[in-house]
């Protein structure tokens, strides 16, 4: 007498029972983040800039000489992002925000100076 048989038997094939299975075939996803680089660099240098003037206040005007170059800076990127989302439809917002911080940063230094000028002429002239 033979034992029961238990487990695999390589002698007998194994029937396999269910239903046939088609490959599944998965095509990967690649997603594009497309950012507007000059445009959020723009808008950071005019808040920089921004808050660089509103201290300068405080600490008699020395950080003018920093928040001057930063606008300035910031203006060229703000515009060269503000032409990059015209195009590619990223960043206009953050463009926007930069060309409005960075201009009334330098119309604040542009009336300033022209308001010392004016004032250290008038004492010259003994008005």
């Amino acid at each position: 007498m033979q034992p029961p048989n238990q487990g695999w038997n390589p002698a007998q094939p194994q029937v396999l029972t269910g239903q046939p299975t088609t490959p599944v075939y998965q095509t990967p996803t690649v997603v594009i983040s497309t950012t507007n680089g000059s445009a959020t660099w723009g808008m950071i240098l005019g808040i920089i800039s921004f808050i660089l003037s509103i201290g300068g206040v405080f600490s008699g005007g020395i950080c003018c000489l920093f928040s001057v170059p930063l606008a300035f800076i910031g203006v060229i990127l703000s515009h060269v992002g503000s032409g990059a989302s015209k195009r590619t439809g990223v960043g206009s917002g953050e463009a926007t925000a930069g060309l409005i911080l960075n201009w009334l940063q330098l119309g604040a230094i542009v009336v300033s100076i022209v308001g010392f000028l004016v004032f250290g002429a008038a004492i010259m002239s003994g008005i």
